[in-house]
């Protein structure tokens, strides 16, 4: 008999999912509209704990700017509640860009604004799914 073999444990806490080896970051090509996306390489991933997802999108190339209202990165999985947060973080400057929000209706992250850069950008929040 185990330690563990008494335990109620909830299937969606991180002690379980790592248990059964599903803590771990699923790849996905994310989908976006900046307003500058210039020979841009964009690569993201994810993870779902309970009902909250986490993800994470890096973005480097030629050039890349975005316009807060109108740029955005649709999510990997449909979001739903009230909304989430989503930060943009200039690797390259080391300086944060801004905070913004998840819009569920659209189950986007919307953007906050950036002039163009060649910099590398990421781009990291969490939704209720």
């Amino acid at each position: 008999m185990n330690d563990l073999d008494d335990l109620q444990l909830d299937k969606y806490s991180f002690s379980f999912q790592d248990l059964i080896g599903q803590d771990k970051w699923t790849a996905w090509t994310p989908t976006y509209s900046f307003a500058t996306a210039t020979g841009l390489t964009v690569v993201g991933r994810y993870k779902v704990l309970g009902r909250q997802c986490f993800f994470q999108v890096q973005s480097s190339g030629t050039s890349i700017a975005t316009t807060g209202g109108t740029s955005y990165i649709d999510l990997p999985i449909a979001a739903t509640g009230y909304g989430g947060i989503v930060n943009m973080y200039n690797v390259t400057a080391k300086t944060n860009v801004g905070t913004s929000g998840i819009d569920v209706a659209t189950s986007r992250a919307q953007l906050p604004t950036q002039l163009a850069s060649a910099n590398t950008f990421v781009f990291s929040g969490s939704y209720e799914i």
